[in-house]
C-alpha cells in the first residue's frame, strides 16, 4: 500500500490491520509518534491524517485515507513550526516580551552534525537576557551549553518588502545602531539521545523548542556601526576560557563568511512568515564557535579584544 507522511509517499508491505503507529515507527523509522498505553487514551501516538488529530496505535494502515503529519512533519528551517509559534504565544500571553530573534546552525560542522544544509531560528524573549558577570543554574537545564556570537541592535526595522528586493550586508549595518559581543546559553529540552528508545535529537527537535535558545549573555560595551565595519567583525574573534583554560577560540567569518550574513537570511527568511525585525530588537547573528558544555562550578570568560570581554558563571 501507499502512504503519505510528511509530504513524501512510500510504498509499504504490510498487513492492512497492522497498525498505523508501528508501520510509522518499525516500517518507515518515523519515532515522533510514541507507545504509551494502546487503548487511544493517552495521546502518545497522536498524529494528523489530513489535518484531523488521530490515535495512530488504534488506526489500522489499510484504514489511513489521506496525508499523516507526525511531530516530525510540522515544520521546517525554513518556516516557523507550530510547536515553536505555540509556545512563544504562550510566552507573550504570560507576560513575557519579544526582544529580538536569533539565528542558529550557522556554521558548516554545525549543519553537517545536525544534517540540514540552511540554518535555523527562534525568538529572544526578556527574560532570557544574563548580565555578563551573571550566573546560571546547571541543575535547572537539561543540557546547558554556550556559543559565542555577535550581536546587531537595531535603530530601525528590518524590512526585506520595503526595499524591494532580498537585503544585503550594507543593509543590515545601514538599520544597526550597534553591534555587541553576545554568549548564547542553549539548552535543548529534549535528550540528545532519549533514554527510553533511543531516539537521537534530530533539528525539527530543537525548532519546535525555539532553537535551543534559554538565555543570552550581552555586555555594557556597545560597538559603533562605523567601528564594527572597519575593524570588520568577519576577522573579529574570541577567546572562550573555562575556568581559566582555553575551550573554544574562532572568528566571525565563521557565520556564512560575514556576521551581518546571519543577518541578511535571517530577515529574507523572516519576511516569508511575516515576521518582521524591529527597531530597537537584538538580534543573534549565529555562534563562530562549537557549543561549550556548562558544568555546575564552571566559569566561563571570553575575551573579544577590542569588543570587551563577557563573563557567566555556572552553580
Amino acid at each position: 500500500m501507499k502512504l503519505t507522511v510528511n509530504g513524501e509517499t512510500h510504498d509499504v508491505d504490510v498487513e492492512d490491520d497492522m497498525p498505523l503507529l508501528w508501520v510509522l515507527r518499525d516500517e518507515l523509522g518515523i519515532t515522533g509518534p510514541k507507545y504509551g498505553c494502546g487503548i487511544a487514551q493517552c495521546g502518545a501516538c497522536t498524529v494528523h491524517v489530513d489535518g484531523v488529530a488521530v490515535r495512530s496505535c488504534q488506526l489500522a494502515a489499510g484504514d489511513v485515507i489521506g496525508d499523516v503529519t507526525t511531530i516530525e512533519g510540522l515544520g521546517t528551517p525554513s518556516a516557523l513550526h507550530a510547536v515553536q509559534e505555540a509556545w512563544i504565544d504562550l510566552q507573550v500571553a504570560n507576560g513575557a516580551t519579544i526582544k529580538g530573534h536569533k539565528i542558529g546552525l550557522t556554521s558548516r560542522a554545525m549543519q553537517m552534525a545536525m544534517k540540514i544544509d540552511e540554518p535555523d531560528f527562534g525568538a529572544l524573549l526578556d527574560d532570557m537576557f544574563i548580565p555578563s558577570g551573571g550566573s546560571i543554574a546547571a541543575a535547572d537545564h537539561l543540557d546547558p551549553k554556550i556559543e559565542v556570537e555577535f550581536a546587531f541592535v537595531l535603530a530601525r526595522d528590518l524590512v526585506p518588502h520595503e526595499f524591494g528586493r532580498e537585503l544585503t550586508v550594507d543593509d543590515v549595518y545601514a538599520a544597526t545602531s550597534h553591534v555587541v559581543p553576545a554568549l548564547e546559553l542553549i539548552d535543548a529540552r529534549s535528550h540528545r539521545v532519549h533514554p527510553d528508545d533511543g531516539r537521537t535529537r534530530t533539528v525539527l527537535d530543537t525548532i519546535s523548542d525555539n532553537a535551543a535558545n534559554s538565555g543570552i549573555v550581552v555586555g555594557d560595551e556597545h560597538v559603533s556601526v562605523d567601528e564594527a565595519r572597519h575593524g570588520d567583525l568577519r576577522w573579529a574573534g574570541a577567546i572562550a576560557y573555562r575556568n581559566g583554560v582555553v575551550e573554544e577560540t574562532g572568528l566571525g567569518a565563521g557565520v556564512l563568511d560575514d556576521p551581518a550574513m546571519g543577518i541578511v537570511w535571517l530577515a529574507n527568511r523572516l519576511q516569508h512568515i511575516s515576521i518582521p525585525l524591529v527597531a530597537g530588537e537584538t538580534i543573534l547573528a549565529g555562534s563562530f564557535t562549537r557549543p561549550i558544555d556548562c558544568r555546575s562550578g564552571d566559569e566561563f570568560r571570553v575575551d573579544f579584544g577590542y569588543l570587551g570581554t563577557l563573563e557567566l558563571n555556572v552553580t
